[in-house]
């Protein structure tokens, strides 16, 4: 090889290795602070739920834009149609909603994240006037707000079974 194709293929190798790629970049794992952030978000929640202060509820649990995915209803979505649901809620002197989570998830970036769990939920029914009852399940999807808070997007339940009289 004469040193001019040395001279070329050093050169050339030169401007081969220049143009590869950085390694990525490490993202940084914010799901431990976004978990903690669900879970806060889910306790204060409750605790407004349980004062049936649902104006609260709704207005500092949830984003502008959040569905509710009820059983048996339509699709709801925003606040004001939650408040319209939680109006007559807050009219039943039996209406409950005993909630434990069992797990949270948030995305790496801490950006998303998801709580499930499970309820009893009772209420009045309006033609038995019976106190009924059922055992639930609900999955939450979280989006992170601006303030680095977490807000539900999306909520869903099911009841395990129809509704069943109440015992107390």
């Amino acid at each position: 090889m004469s040193s001019r194709d040395l001279l070329v293929t050093i050169t050339f190798g030169l401007i081969l290795g220049g143009c590869a790629q950085a390694p990525p970049a490490t993202i940084p794992d914010k799901s431990a602070a976004a978990e903690k952030a669900i879970n806060d978000a889910i306790t204060t929640a409750m605790d407004d739920f349980n004062k049936k202060d649902f104006d609260k509820f709704v207005d500092e649990f949830y984003t502008d834009d959040a569905y509710w995915l009820m059983p048996n209803a339509p699709l709801l979505n925003g606040k004001a149609a939650m408040r319209d649901v939680m109006k007559g809620a807050s009219n039943d002197p039996n209406f409950s909603f005993d909630s434990q989570t069992t797990k949270v998830v948030a995305s790496k970036a801490g950006d998303f994240g998801y709580a499930q769990g499970t309820a009893t939920q009772t209420w009045t029914d309006p033609k038995t006037k019976k106190v009924m009852m059922t055992k639930d399940k609900w999955v939450t999807v979280f989006r992170q707000q601006n303030d680095g808070s977490m807000r539900a997007v999306a909520d869903m339940f099911n009841a395990d079974g129809p509704p069943v009289v109440a015992t107390k």
